[in-house]
C-alpha cells in the first residue's frame, strides 16, 4: 500500500492539472522578479525566505496562542525528508480527547485524533495558477481530471512515467507481486473515496492575501500573496468553522511577517 500511495503522490505532482509546467514556473518566477528585480529570485518574495524555516513564520508560542492550547504540551514535527522545500512541513500537535475511525485489515477501529496546526507548501505561484488549482470544480471538470489521472497512472504502472519516483514506486509494486489490476483498483477506490471529492470542496475566503481558498475536506487554507503560495492545515475541533477560523488567524500571523 505504501508504494501505491507513493505512486499516487508522484502522479499528482506530474499531472498537468496539478503540477506547474516549466512555462508556468517561469511565469511565476517572472512575477516574483518583477517585485524586486535587483535581488536574487529566491529573495524577491519575502515569504520564500522562510520556505525552510517555518518556525520563524509560525512559532510554537504563536501557534499555541492561536489554538488556545499550552505551549509546553505541544509536540513539534518539522518534516524535511524531501529536499524540495515545497514538500516540507512544520506541524504542532497536542493530545486531545477526540477519536476518529480508520479501517485496519477490514476492521473499523477508533484511534486518538490529535489536535494540530500545520504550515507547508511554500512556493512561487501566480494568481492564474491559484484560480486553476484552488477553486471549486464542476462535476464535468472533475470527470475530465479523473480521466487525465487514469492515463497518468497507466503510464506510471508501465514504468513509462516522466517521474523517476513514480517509475520506482511502480517497480516496487511489481516486486511485491501486486498485479497492475489490483493496484489500479486501489487507486480508483482512493480516488472515489476522497481524492476527487477534494476538487469540489473549495470555497473562497475574502480579505486574506491576494487570494485565499478553504478546502473543507482537507481542512486546509490555501493563501497567495505577492506571487507566493502556502497553506495552513488545522484539525482542532469537530466543528468545521472553528478549524477554518483558526487557519485564517494563523495565516494572518504568517502574512504579518512580510508586511
Amino acid at each position: 500500500m505504501k508504494n501505491i500511495i507513493t505512486l499516487i503522490f508522484c502522479v499528482f505532482t506530474i499531472t498537468p492539472f496539478f503540477a506547474c509546467t516549466n512555462n508556468q514556473k517561469q511565469k511565476a518566477n517572472e512575477k516574483l522578479a518583477a517585485l524586486n528585480p535587483s535581488k536574487n529570485i529566491e529573495a524577491n518574495g519575502c515569504l520564500l525566505q522562510y520556505a525552510t524555516k517555518y518556525e520563524e513564520l509560525l512559532s510554537v508560542d504563536k501557534a499555541a496562542a492561536i489554538t488556545g492550547l499550552a505551549t509546553a504540551d505541544a509536540k513539534t514535527d518539522y518534516n524535511k525528508l524531501m529536499d524540495d522545500p515545497t514538500f516540507q512541513s512544520l506541524t504542532y500537535k497536542w493530545k486531545g480527547d477526540r477519536k476518529k475511525k480508520i479501517e485496519i485489515n477490514r476492521m473499523v477501529v477508533n484511534v486518538p485524533s490529535p489536535n494540530y496546526i500545520k504550515i507547508s507548501g511554500m512556493k512561487p505561484f501566480t494568481i492564474e495558477l491559484f484560480r486553476r488549482d484552488y477553486t471549486k470544480k464542476t462535476e464535468k471538470e472533475i470527470a475530465q481530471i479523473s480521466i487525465k489521472l487514469d492515463k497518468a497512472f497507466d503510464k506510471a504502472l508501465d514504468q513509462k512515467s516522466e517521474s523517476k519516483e513514480a517509475n520506482k514506486a511502480a517497480k516496487n509494486i511489481e516486486r511485491t507481486g501486486t498485479s497492475k489490476a489490483k493496484a489500479k483498483t486501489v487507486v480508483e477506490n482512493m480516488k472515489q473515496s476522497g481524492l476527487m471529492k477534494i476538487l469540489g470542496a473549495y470555497e473562497p475566503v475574502n480579505g486574506l492575501g491576494d487570494a485565499a481558498s478553504w478546502n473543507t475536506l482537507e481542512k486546509r487554507l490555501y493563501v497567495l500573496k505577492d506571487g507566493v503560495c502556502f497553506y495552513i492545515e488545522t484539525d482542532l475541533s469537530d466543528k468545521p468553522d472553528i478549524n477554518k477560523e483558526k487557519a485564517i488567524e494563523a495565516a494572518r500571523a504568517v502574512l504579518a511577517k512580510c508586511n
